[in-house]
């Protein structure tokens, strides 16, 4: 039996657990923060175009190593500093032929879903409109393609990781994540 002055604590410590911070934000696709570039290549991808920006070096890799399942990639690149791999970002393809944005916002809510089964929730910001408060359907990447008028991405970890829906065009967008070492 329960004793009564025990259901406080327990109730105590199951908010704690349920309310414990996530873990920090770990480099995806079976990469490791800090990272070589000679360890990033014996993976089995070969990184490509690499190019010195101040005191990091960003590069292309050929490949996914470990590709999250329903995004066809663009492009996936990798940045180190001296002390090794300190961001990822992958893109996905181009997403077109999509006016009201759904089939976007489906490849983003699979990404998001998968993340927030290791981080938790994040802090979600998904609004269009704010300038074009009028606007049609169709011009849902448009408006996230113009400054101002439209968000719609998670972050995590203090912005760690940025889960985004990014527009080009009418009907045409992308889903971009990036990761950086806490």
């Amino acid at each position: 039996m329960l004793r009564p002055y025990a259901v406080p604590f327990f109730l105590a410590a199951l908010a704690g657990s349920a309310l414990a911070d996530p873990p920090p934000i770990a480099a995806p696709y079976g990469l490791t923060w800090k990272q070589s570039k000679e360890a990033v290549e014996a993976l089995g991808t070969p990184l490509t175009g690499c190019e010195q920006q101040e005191t990091t070096e960003v590069c292309d890799l050929a490949a996914v190593p470990q590709p999250p399942a329903g995004v066809i990639p663009d492009f996936f690149r990798v940045r180190f500093d001296a002390e090794g791999l300190t961001a990822v970002s992958l893109a996905s393809a181009t997403i077109a032929s999509d006016p009201d944005g759904a089939t976007g916002k489906t490849v983003y809510e699979a990404l998001r879903k998968d993340i927030v089964a290791v981080y938790g929730e994040g802090e979600r910001t998904e609004k269009v409109g704010q300038i074009m408060p009028y606007m049609a359907p169709n011009e849902f990447y448009e408006c996230l393609d113009f400054d101002g008028c439209g968000t719609w991405e998670t972050r995590w970890g203090g912005g760690d990781l940025v889960l985004g829906l990014k527009g080009l065009k009418p009907g045409e967008g992308y889903v971009m994540v990036n990761y950086y070492r806490p």
